[in-house]
């Protein structure tokens, strides 16, 4: 095992177990020193029966069930001591049911009254009920119409004390999965857009991209799952997220799964099953809004579905690691799916048991959504930057490879091969252009007199004149020994000619700096708009610019008295 492997895997390793313990063993007793938890002490009146002393933690295992649809439940309690401070309020929460609350018989407080006897869906209320002053020893009473077959098996003990240090206890009670759900909404939207940048270029981004939005929608669902959204949103738009969000997940999922499978040998068996799949939890939110089949009712069903998906999840992934298929950046991300599917698998099998009485609902673990959302987190993150990584070697070794092939080793410009590239995309275009042959005079006399390095440095000196002064007006490819190229959008003659004589006067430093022989520069040029009978191909303005380049080498050769043979 390498070493950034042995890093990697640690440094998860480390992060998994931080969460696990805060999960388990940091879990907060007391919300606030002021702030008391109604739980037990209730009595509850349900269909002509009365208990008292119920525990509503554990309703159900007093008072029988199921609780059906169109169903009143009273419940009722002496509010502590602690109501006598300064804006006494209690925080309730209900699940699928309409109340009415009061203080002595005196109203408090009315939501969801307008849906009962209506098939409108009623989502999860959380309410901040104002008592009257001076509450302390007074009977608080709730009367519960259930909207919702099966709607609840427990009620979370509501939380009385000042407003402020009810919200506040209330917030700091919830603080790990809040400010675990934000982290995940925010830094999956964060990496989906900057992924979104990198996804044309780089095809393997696919797989970060769908975990991004799969970080974010697990998110969502931690924040309303833990009803932290009540004071920004309306409960019913929060119950609709949550629902949706988790549904979500299995489709997400089966995206992550399958981008890092696309080429594996089981993949139409895993597109086959995550299709399946995916299709029906896409269905129970179309049939919640299209056939008012609440989401709720279906959640049965949905847990069937997540199930089946876990089971793949942990399936490949054990089958992955026996047979070595994935690179360092899959395993790791695959990692964290397994890890936040199983996290979720364990959270929904102690919410069943906390349900049908088994377990009380304070047992489950308050951290042990987000955490598992946070070591998804990380192990994308880190797959993100692994990717990244990989990314830039291979095109750090695309650009070698490239200029391997595309540039002249001598002089740095691009060569023969990349000229031909350039010819060929003139070719498709309707623009007019400048192609110019530039020849250099004296390169034999330099080679045969003073040396091939003599010759190889006064061809560096004016390919470095060329390069400088094209700078962005031109591409430069030598295309032969001395031999030049250069492709210009201008159609200015009298530019083109300007640009001429200030190479030759440039050539002519290179001819008074070294002062042993000669050397000149012999350039032609030709524009596509000269042929206008037809359109040209570059090749055809190539010849030309030729040709009249070596017209004005004959005319420089005479000028100076050089014959042809010795200042080839």
């Amino acid at each position: 095992m390498s070493k950034r492997k042995k890093v990697i895997i640690s440094a998860i390793v480390i992060f998994a177990v931080f969460c696990i313990i805060h999960v388990f063993l940091i879990r907060g007793k007391s919300v606030m020193p002021n702030v008391s938890r109604m739980s037990t002490g209730w009595t509850v009146r349900y269909k002509g029966e009365e208990y008292e002393k119920v525990d509503i933690v554990m309703l159900n295992k007093t008072v029988p069930g199921p609780y059906k649809k169109g169903e009143t439940m009273e419940l009722s309690a002496r509010i502590p001591g602690e109501a006598n401070l300064h804006f006494p309020t209690i925080f309730l929460r209900t699940k699928y049911s309409a109340f009415q609350a009061y203080v002595d018989d005196e109203p408090v407080m009315d939501v969801g009254m307008e849906n009962v006897g209506t098939d409108r869906f009623v989502g999860c209320f959380q309410r901040m009920i104002s008592l009257p002053e001076h509450s302390g020893g007074k009977l608080f009473r709730v009367v519960l119409y259930i909207c919702e077959d099966d709607a609840f098996s427990s009620i979370d003990a509501p939380l009385v004390g000042p407003y402020e240090s009810v919200e506040r206890g209330y917030m700091r009670e919830n603080l790990f999965p809040i400010m675990a759900g934000m982290f995940l909404v925010i830094f999956g939207i964060a990496f989906a857009l900057v992924t979104l940048g990198f996804l044309p270029s780089v095809p393997e981004m696919l797989e970060p991209l769908f975990a991004a939005f799969m970080a974010a929608d697990y998110g969502v669902y931690t924040l309303t799952f833990y009803n932290a959204l009540f004071f920004f949103i309306d409960d019913k738009y929060s119950t609709y997220l949550e629902y949706i969000s988790l549904y979500m997940l299995v489709p997400y999922t089966v995206l992550v799964l399958f981008s890092l499978h696309k080429n594996s040998g089981h993949r139409k068996l895993l597109l086959t099953i995550g299709a399946v799949v995916s299709f029906l939890c896409m269905s129970l939110i179309v049939l919640h809004f299209a056939a008012g089949i609440h989401m709720c009712r279906t959640l049965p069903l949905y847990h069937v579905m997540a199930g089946i998906a876990i089971l793949l999840v942990n399936g490949i992934f054990i089958y992955d690691l026996k047979k070595k298929n994935l690179t360092i950046a899959g395993a790791v991300q695959l990692g964290g799916l397994v890890t936040l599917s199983d996290f979720l698998l364990v959270g929904m099998m102690l919410y069943k048991l906390s349900r049908s009485g088994v377990i009380s609902m304070s047992f489950l673990p308050s951290g042990i959504f987000p955490a598992g959302g946070m070591i998804f987190l990380m192990a994308h993150l880190v797959t993100y930057l692994l990717y990244l990584a990989e990314s830039y070697a291979r095109n750090r070794e695309y650009i070698h490879l490239e200029r391997l092939a595309y540039e002249d080793a001598l002089t740095g410009l691009y060569n023969r091969p990349r000229s031909e590239i350039f010819m060929n995309e003139l070719d498709k275009k309707d623009e007019d252009y400048c192609i110019m042959s530039v020849d250099l005079n004296g390169l034999k006399i330099v080679n045969d007199h003073y040396g091939h390095s003599a010759g190889d440095q006064y061809i560096r000196e004016v390919s470095a004149i060329l390069k400088k002064k094209c700078d962005d007006r031109a591409d430069v490819c030598r295309v032969g020994g001395d031999e030049f190229m250069l492709i210009f959008d201008e159609n200015d003659i009298i530019t083109i000619r300007r640009f001429v004589m200030e190479i030759y006067d440039q050539v002519e430093h290179i001819r008074l700096k070294n002062c042993d022989y000669h050397c000149s520069v012999a350039a032609g040029f030709a524009f596509r708009h000269e042929f206008q009978e037809r359109k040209a191909t570059a090749q055809e303005v190539y010849m030309l610019a030729d040709e009249r380049m070596y017209k004005e080498k004959r005319r420089l050769h005479k000028e100076r008295g050089i014959s042809i043979r010795d200042g080839a």
